[in-house]
């Protein structure tokens, strides 16, 4: 372990070593300058190299600050340590050190699907993850008879599903997303800067696409959508309540399902969601999706304010905060 050590690296050099790593694409230097452009972020790429300056592994994130903390956060919503396992742990170990020395309050690791290290000192939080491998084209033949009924209910009514383009799709998708928020009662953690820079960078290239059910032409539920390495990631979602009797979230669902099947999409995940959250784990199995676990290891790298930005993240979910964060990021959009 002596002989290796660690560097900060720039994304030309991070990308190289992602390339024989076959890292995934929210670890890549692309999804790094979408999320600096998102979150106001800066990227960083930190590698363990050895003495003849192989690289063995790293770990990409961003630093974001937060009320005068810094946090680094690896690449959301999935990241973590890249490359040799084995070497993990020590990556972990030395990339904590470097980043409290560069002003780092705080680490927060989101591990992907199926990964289960630990490293000691970190906080674990468990959330629950669905995800539903794709079998063939047509994928209304693989539901249960009460989602089919669903879908056809939707065709019926009148909804159709339509890509969502440029910056007004983004601002179509971004209102709906307020919406969720708002009936949720939920904090909107996520700005519109960041759909804008998931359109403008990825889908040209077909790494990333809006949809939108439409009623009387107006959208009614809408969803981002990420592709990588053979996966859909549905990253984010909106609906309008008002339009539920016409099931729009289902023909949505239905045909992005389809649509992720016929791009060679290996399975498509409905991402993490909150233990406690029932009712949104049912309408994930409703599809046929397979539940699993994610984990997010936090550490504090300063003793006071790591920790006090802990408890600001559990009051941001109380209600006034949370109506405070959407009124924010509408103003914003």
């Amino acid at each position: 372990m002596s002989s290796l050590r660690l560097e900060t690296v720039p994304p030309e050099a991070w990308d190289r070593f992602a390339e024989r790593a076959r890292v995934p694409l929210f670890s890549r230097s692309i999804w790094g300058e979408v999320c600096r452009e998102g979150f106001g972020a800066q990227t960083r790429y930190l590698l363990l190299q050895d003495a003849d300056g192989s690289s063995c592994a790293g770990i990409a994130g961003i630093v974001l600050r937060i009320l005068g903390v810094r946090l680094f956060q690896s690449a959301f919503p999935y990241g973590g340590p890249v490359g040799d396992s084995h070497l993990f742990a020590e990556l972990i170990r030395r990339s904590e050190k470097a980043l409290k020395a560069q002003g780092i309050h705080s680490v927060r690791i989101a591990l992907p699907p199926g990964a289960d290290s630990t490293y000691p000192g970190h906080r674990i939080t468990r959330l629950f993850h669905h995800s539903l491998p794709l079998r063939g084209k047509k994928m209304i033949d693989q539901y249960r008879s009460h989602t089919r009924r669903d879908v056809r209910r939707a065709s019926r009514s009148g909804a159709t599903v339509e890509p969502l383009t440029g910056p007004g799709g983004v601002d179509e998708f971004y209102r709906l997303y307020l919406r969720s928020m708002e009936m949720n009662r939920a904090p909107a953690k996520l700005p519109i800067s960041l759909f804008r820079a998931i359109e403008s960078r990825l889908a040209p290239s077909e790494q990333a696409a809006f949809f939108a059910t439409r009623v009387e032409g107006r959208a009614v539920s809408a969803i981002c959508l990420v592709y990588a390495g053979g996966v859909a990631h549905a990253l984010s979602q909106g609906s309008d309540s008002t339009y539920r009797s016409h099931r729009p979230t289902d023909l949505l669902i239905h045909t992005c399902l389809e649509d992720a099947a016929r791009r060679g999409m290996e399975s498509f995940d409905f991402m993490a969601s909150p233990p406690q959250d029932e009712s949104l784990h049912r309408y994930k199995e409703k599809w046929g999706a397979r539940s699993g676990l994610v984990l997010t290891l936090d550490r504090s790298l300063h003793p006071v304010i790591g920790t006090a930005l802990e408890v600001a993240r559990r009051l941001i979910r109380l209600p006034p905060l949370a109506r405070l964060t959407r009124a924010v990021r509408r103003r914003a959009s």
